[in-house]
């Protein structure tokens, strides 16, 4: 996206007692009760959201998630040649909550598809525009106050955003005080990140992902800090962070950006993840989006449930690997078999290759000589003729080392 939008003017988990377990019931009932009434709370924190994940069989109350594809079904978003962010995100907000509903502890509601509204929030949009209004004037006027009696540090943005369309950050706040009155524990917005500077046919010059979080001055804060570290340990496993000044820590906190709570409406912790820029090929070009969509989104659900500390079933952390290659890939192409091959040499520690990092040699399905030099490594080192091709003989060791 043209930066988040906004408005302008690893805590690793420790069973617990089955005692405990009862005792986290009627806290949990209590907290559940007040935030269905439409009372604005203080975020849970990670370890009582965590505490609430494990004593699921006993309460049999869920973490509820609430997956956001960014922007809206029919406008706002990064472009790039042929491909629109809002389109793009969809798939990917898709997989991710088709493998949290495999988990019975979580609870998933999706905002919307890739051609409408789901029904509950168009519904509310309609109903609610006033009271998400109020909403918004309460909250920006207590921001006031905060700020003026000293009790809250007005932040210097790290990164520069473009302003929401008025009626677009209604809505945007009006997902946020739904999730507030619904009893929401967990929110994911998902997002491609772009920057200005660069005509739709023309790549720009940043990388990487990077995830936003809310102000640590914000009740949400440690808990979205909590679940964004999570997930970056997951994406960097294969991902650069973003090369963006600002972004490069992997994980940002921001004080106006409305989707993790500006003027601190969430009671929820909330994550923007932009998980690259739109331009990259993984996105860009067709013939690797498929098998990078589903490799994001099995990152983002592996970050889920080890901030619950679950164990997943990912032998590699990724979706992609063991991959039965059949053929080397084209230079200067893209394709499930390049990003896969590319994956495959990051996992036996051949890519990116000596010298050469993720920002200069992206897991992206674009086979590149960055590619090349890496198999040609992997070749040496088992004692192959050199030639940065997928024979025989390289298949099947790549078939031995990652079964």
């Amino acid at each position: 996206m043209m930066k988040p939008m906004r408005l302008a003017p690893s805590i690793r988990f420790i069973p617990i007692l089955l005692l405990a377990a009862f005792a986290l019931v009627s806290s949990h009932a209590a907290y559940a009760a007040t935030k269905t009434q439409g009372q604005k709370q203080p975020s849970e924190s990670a370890a009582e959201l965590q505490a609430k994940y494990a004593a699921y069989p006993v309460t049999g109350q869920k973490i509820k998630v609430l997956i956001v594809p960014g922007h809206e079904p029919d406008y706002g978003g990064a472009e790039f040649a042929d491909v629109k962010e809002r389109d793009l995100v969809v798939p990917i907000a898709d997989a991710l909550a088709a493998q949290l509903r495999v988990d019975p502890h979580f609870e998933v509601v999706e905002t919307r598809s890739a051609t409408a509204w789901d029904p509950t929030f168009a519904a509310y949009f309609k109903s609610a525009w006033r009271s998400i209004e109020s909403f918004i004037t309460a909250n920006k006027k207590a921001t006031t106050r905060a700020i003026s009696k000293g009790s809250l540090d007005a932040d210097e943005e790290s990164v520069d955003h473009i302003t929401a369309d008025p009626d677009v950050a209604k809505r945007l706040f009006g997902i946020t005080k739904w999730a507030d009155d619904n009893g929401v524990d967990l929110a994911i917005h998902i997002h491609l990140n772009d920057a200005p500077g660069h005509s739709t046919a023309d790549p720009g010059p940043y990388s990487g992902f990077a995830l936003y979080v809310p102000d640590h001055q914000f009740s949400n804060g440690a808990p979205s800090l909590a679940v964004a570290n999570a997930l970056a340990v997951r994406l960097n496993a294969y991902h650069a962070t973003s090369t963006l000044t600002g972004e490069s820590a992997g994980v940002v906190e921001d004080q106006d950006l409305i989707a993790v709570g500006a003027d601190d409406t969430a009671s929820y912790p909330s994550v923007i993840a932009e998980l690259a820029y739109i331009y990259e090929p993984q996105f860009w070009h067709p013939q690797a989006r498929a098998i990078a969509t589903t490799d994001y989104a099995n990152e983002l659900y592996q970050g889920v449930e080890d901030f619950f500390g679950v164990k997943t079933a990912s032998k590699y952390g990724t979706t992609v690997l063991p991959y039965p290659f059949a053929g080397t890939p084209l230079i200067a192409t893209s394709s499930p078999e390049a990003y896969a091959l590319q994956a495959t040499l990051h996992r036996l520690g051949y890519y990116p290759p000596a010298g050469e990092g993720f920002m200069d040699c992206p897991v992206s399905g674009l086979m590149g000589p960055c590619t090349v030099t890496a198999l040609k490594a992997f070749q040496k080192s088992q004692g192959f003729e050199q030639t940065g091709t997928l024979g025989p003989k390289t298949r099947a060791a790549f078939k031995k080392l990652l079964p």
